[in-house]
């Protein structure tokens, strides 16, 4: 098996913030017994290793830029590379296009899609994403979310809304999706 296709069985997850991601991902992880990643945590493990002193992605990409935090976000997708897991990313990962290539050739990539509504609910709890912090206007959020699910798509093997659904029901949907197309690891 090479390298390429080996990697192709990870599951990715991609969709804005506050979609679910890293708790769908968590779900999915224990049930097809993977191992279970969230780059965002791996960014800050990165910027730890490289820095010598511990910041959070937003405390990155608000101390350093946005060019900065970009760039350390794509050397740690692209360490990510041999490992075989479920991978939840950042809202934002899925948009420079170095980051696409990555994303394609890792593995089965999963949209979970949530209403623009339920995404702002959520984010009035967990917090605005740092690059929304500059315009947190409801028009420029609902123009973010327009452009994203421009790209999330096109960039997802499966699109699972998640509004009005159980996490347990849109994780049971994940893993189903998943193992239909990865029977051979199963």
């Amino acid at each position: 098996m090479s390298a390429d296709s080996h990697n192709r069985n990870n599951l990715i997850l991609i969709g804005f913030a506050s979609c679910g991601k890293t708790t769908v991902g968590r779900l999915a992880a224990a049930r097809l017994q993977m191992d279970f990643s969230d780059l965002d945590l791996e960014i800050e493990a990165l910027f730890r290793k490289q820095q010598g002193y511990t910041l959070t992605c937003r405390q990155i990409f608000t101390n350093h830029g946005r060019d900065f935090f970009l760039d350390l976000e794509a050397e740690s997708l692209s360490q990510f590379t041999g490992k075989q897991a479920v991978l939840a990313t950042g809202g934002g990962a899925p948009l420079p296009e170095r980051n696409q290539e990555v994303l394609k050739k890792l593995g089965q990539i999963i949209y979970l899609q949530a209403d623009p509504a339920v995404l702002l609910e959520r984010m009035q709890i967990k917090g605005v994403p740092a690059s929304l912090v500059d315009a947190p206007s409801v028009a420029c959020f609902m123009d973010c979310v327009k452009e994203r699910h421009v790209v999330y798509s096109a960039l997802a093997d499966a699109i699972i809304a998640t509004t009005r659904k159980e996490i347990q029901a849109v994780t049971s949907e994940v893993v189903t999706f998943y193992e239909q197309h990865n029977r051979h690891i199963i």
